[in-house]
């Protein structure tokens, strides 16, 4: 079983590669408290939640996210990212 301490410092790593991610990417208009490309709890708020979400194809249709992302590709689980 995987101990606690190394899910959240994997987590960590995770964001911190989506963020630099954005750096290199497009630019977007995301609400302030938001940070686009980030690791969730799973079955939280989610891709999976969301209205922009091709449920066929688990791509993301939101405009923004395919200007910033290059591509409608979700890049992992639909239930895990935001």
């Amino acid at each position: 079983m995987i101990k606690y301490h190394t899910c959240m410092g994997l987590l960590k790593l995770i964001n911190i590669f989506f963020k630099k991610a954005q750096e290199l990417k497009g630019q977007v208009n995301y609400p302030a408290d938001h940070i686009p490309a980030m690791v969730v709890p799973k079955g939280g708020s989610c891709c999976a939640n969301c209205r922009f979400l091709n449920k066929e194809t688990k791509t993301c249709m939101e405009p923004n996210y395919i200007n910033w992302n290059g591509s409608a590709i979700i890049p992992i689980t639909t239930d895990q990212f935001c």
